[in-house]
């Protein structure tokens, strides 16, 4: 899951590279491609998401913040690519970035250096403001 959680980063950040406006239609075939890689992903990402919440008896999937993270990225993906042709709202597909966030729920080690460093951010700020 991890390595599919950082392919599909990767498909994103090239995905997002194509300019519509400019493309010649070599690029507009990659780009076709690259719709379609990103959709088997976040069909993908659905199956795990169910899996991990029938998995968990849906109660401590839903009290784990990592789970309740995990299933909005999922759900910001899945709406991104349903409303698609909506010019406003292609802003969402810039969140989905946000799925490389799910490898830190992934290693323990990371896991804590990240929690570590949301705690830390109250301190952080209550020094600046002093």
């Amino acid at each position: 899951v991890a390595l599919l959680i950082f392919f599909n980063f990767v498909v994103n950040a090239y995905q997002a590279e194509f300019d519509p406006e400019t493309m010649t239609s070599k690029e507009a075939e990659g780009s076709h491609r690259y719709h379609i890689i990103d959709i088997v992903l976040t069909a993908f990402f659905i199956v795990e998401l169910a899996f991990n919440a029938f998995g968990h008896w849906f109660r401590s999937f839903v009290t784990d913040a990592w789970n309740v993270f995990d299933f909005l990225i999922v759900m910001l993906s899945l709406v991104s690519l349903l409303v698609d042709a909506i010019p406003g709202l292609n802003i969402l597909r810039v969140l989905r970035a946000f799925r490389l966030l799910r490898l830190i729920k992934r290693f323990g080690s990371l896991r804590r250096i990240f929690d570590a460093l949301v705690l830390s951010i109250v301190p952080v700020l209550n020094a600046f403001v002093i």
